[in-house]
């Protein structure tokens, strides 16, 4: 049986273990777990679900303390809903006619990253890796 071999980014380069705090991109390394869920369901004109994303926290390694990051988990929240306004309102006008609503990151959560001596660097505070947080969307579209 063969032996696992890590990445290598360049022959005779060093080995990668993303698991294990090294980083291809120093934006933090590969989570060890993550999992999606997409649910949904519809009942006459209308449509609803939700999206969810759970994700583990990573981590930088580095023998330099400002360098050592830690990077938190995440639980990214999607609800959305539609409505097809045509099947409520007979009118030519509303003839295919979706409203939609979609709430992302509904939990506001953001990545929270801190060195070994609990600060955060500038270019991970929060509105740098996540400028716009919760957003709500409301949409009208049109079929012509």
């Amino acid at each position: 049986m063969a032996a696992r071999r890590s990445p290598v980014v360049a022959e005779r380069g060093p080995a990668l273990d993303l698991l294990d705090g090294d980083t291809l991109t120093g934006t933090g390394g590969r989570p060890r777990w993550e999992t999606e869920l997409n649910l949904s369901g519809s009942l006459g004109a209308a449509r609803i679900g939700v999206f969810g994303r759970l994700q583990g926290p990573t981590r930088i390694r580095s023998d330099l303390a400002a360098s050592d990051l830690r990077f938190s988990g995440r639980t990214w929240l999607v609800p959305y809903s539609s409505l097809k306004v045509d099947q409520i309102i007979k009118r030519p006008w509303a003839s295919n006619m979706t409203l939609q609503l979609t709430v992302e990151n509904l939990l506001n959560d953001r990545i929270a990253v801190r060195d070994r001596l609990g600060r955060t660097p500038n270019r991970f505070q929060a509105a740098y890796i996540d400028p716009v947080g919760r957003s709500v969307r409301l949409g009208l579209r049109k079929l012509f």
